[in-house]
């Protein structure tokens, strides 16, 4: 029974503020709806409310700035206890590079505080959100409470590998958000923690309809939902529709949304290669703007031509593409990270990673053949309802948090810092 479980903190980068992590608000709320008790602690501070439904997770949020006398004061009376004192020692002996040890270091001092907060507030269990510095701020908590923690995994926190065997040997629970991404795991850490690693998905909201297909429209629209960084491929995908072009399909409108350091590059190749009638830039919106457009029917497909870089970053399962699928909206992806596992078996088309020829041929197919348009964006729709479900996930996240929390009458081992 998810009522048993207790309070949960959940520990994220923004959420349920600012424009990142809409799928942790997402997640959150379906909680909230399934009887969970949320404390929520973003690490940055913000007060922007960007995402549709972080509105209802705001009252409980607690967003402090990196620093304040309260802050400083809980730090102080924490790094003078002996608790305090060894957890700073392993900042500094196991951050295996500088730039690491800032960050975690940048952070203590907020953990500290935080620490106080949870057990003055009854926190039954730790959730953090990635396993970079809010996985920190967890395990520093956990370590001066007693609460039992555990973080979920994506991709490119798993490459930064910060203090990732550490934060495993005492949490109670790792999440891996896809196959991919615990294989990442293992071949950092080894496998001697499997026993605490479950793969449990990102999801998607599957209880949504879209209206009757617009057979009538004379363009082919696209919409590519991602952040303008090297590895979402938008060049690949730009070399694509110039390939289009040149066949004579000119029946195509493509419209990236987003926001990134690669932003004025991309911009410069479109106008570069005499595209700037067929491609549009755009910011990023909150992601319930895009099912709207694909509950109109305004989208005919959408693209993520992702690819790996080495071992520097890589895709998980992106949500965007199981927001576009659960409408029944036809998706083309790549191989890239774990989204082999959303598309691989016929859910979306999958192309080789930066081949634009590829790209294009895939393009071409589903303007042309109406009826592949349909089975592939079916069969997407049945592939997130049922492996990617929200609802179901936030069920296994529940079940988890349950069997690892607080139990009742049982008090923390808080030493020394309580």
């Amino acid at each position: 029974d998810e009522r048993e479980i207790g309070m949960i903190a959940y520990i994220t980068t923004n959420a349920p503020f600012g424009k990142g992590e809409g799928f942790v608000v997402n997640e959150m709320n379906m909680l909230k709806k399934l009887g969970a008790d949320l404390l929520i602690y973003p690490r940055d501070y913000s007060k922007d409310l960007f995402h549709r439904g972080s509105e209802s997770l705001a009252a409980d949020a607690y967003s402090t700035r990196f620093l304040n006398v309260q802050i400083l004061k809980d730090f102080m009376g924490a790094i003078f206890s002996v608790k305090g004192m060894m957890l700073l020692g392993e900042m500094v002996g196991r951050s295996r590079k500088p730039k690491i040890l800032a960050k975690n270091l940048a952070v203590f001092p907020k953990a500290a505080h935080l620490a106080r907060k949870m057990q003055k507030q009854g926190v039954s269990i730790i959730h953090a959100h990635w396993g970079t510095t809010t996985s920190t701020i967890a395990y520093i908590i956990h370590r001066l409470t007693g609460i039992p923690w555990g973080m979920t995994l994506h991709r490119w926190d798993i490459t930064e590998n910060n203090l990732l065997e550490t934060k495993l040997k005492s949490a109670a629970f790792v999440r891996c958000i896809s196959e991919s991404a615990k294989r990442k795991l293992h071949f950092i850490v080894g496998n001697s923690y499997d026993h605490k690693i479950i793969v449990v998905h990102m999801g998607t909201d599957c209880g949504v309809t879209a209206e009757p297909s617009n057979c009538g429209r004379e363009e082919f629209i696209i919409l590519v939902p991602a952040t303008f960084l090297e590895r979402k491929g938008h060049k690949h995908l730009i070399d694509a529709i110039e390939m289009l072009r040149d066949r004579g399909i000119n029946e195509i409108r493509c419209h990236f949304y987003g926001l990134g350091p690669q932003k004025k590059e991309i911009e410069e190749s479109i106008q570069r290669k005499g595209l700037g009638s067929v491609i549009e830039m755009a910011d990023f919106v909150p992601q319930h703007l895009f099912e709207e457009m694909y509950r109109k029917r305004e989208v005919d497909a959408v693209i993520l031509p992702s690819f790996d870089i080495g071992d520097e970053d890589g895709e998980g399962i992106p949500v965007c593409l199981m927001d576009a699928m659960a409408y029944g909206v036809p998706v083309v992806s790549t191989d890239a990270g774990g989204i082999p596992e959303l598309i691989g078996d016929g859910g979306g088309i999958m192309v080789e990673q930066r081949d634009a020829g590829q790209l294009a041929d895939a393009i071409e197919m589903l303007i042309k053949d109406r009826e592949m348009w349909c089975a592939v964006g079916e069969k997407g729709k049945r592939k997130v309802e049922r492996d990617f479900n929200l609802r179901t996930v936030s069920e296994s996240l529940l079940a988890i948090f349950n069997s690892h929390r607080v139990k009742k009458g049982s008090p923390w081992q808080a030493g020394d810092f309580a």
